[in-house]
């Protein structure tokens, strides 16, 4: 009994990190897209 919830709460936590994580490279993404339009909005202004 006691390894089974050892189980499923190691399953539970991979599953949470592994959402979390693909959250963080999803934000990054962004970041990292309005940073490239935003340096090409510069270069049209100059």
């Amino acid at each position: 009994m006691f390894t089974h919830l050892l189980v499923i709460g190691s399953m539970t936590l991979l599953f949470l990190s592994v959402q979390w994580l693909s959250q963080r490279s999803k934000q990054a993404q962004k970041t990292k897209t309005t940073a490239t339009t935003f340096d090409q909005k510069q270069e049209a202004a100059a």
